[in-house]
């Protein structure tokens, strides 16, 4: 839901501003990015929730990182 509601608003923000803006096209994916790394921050959680006891290291890893990039990318919408 967070996704749908910043794509639209951003969208909305620079059609007001700049119709034809590029730069206002590219800032429009900043949520569709932290959708996407919302998504694989749960598929590496749950691939190590899934396979405990045993220990699967890389996707241990990728989860925080993709939680960073996943909250930048989400302040980041909610700034423009």
């Amino acid at each position: 839901m967070y996704g749908f509601f910043l794509f639209t608003s951003v969208g909305w923000v620079f059609r007001r501003i700049r119709p034809t803006s590029l730069w206002g096209q590219r800032a429009r994916l900043a949520p569709v990015f932290a959708v996407l790394f919302d998504v694989m921050e749960n598929l590496s959680t749950s691939l190590v929730m899934a396979r405990y006891p045993q220990v699967t290291p890389l996707p241990a890893a990728l989860a925080p990182i993709f939680s960073v990039l996943k909250w930048t990318l989400v302040a980041g919408s909610f700034g423009l």
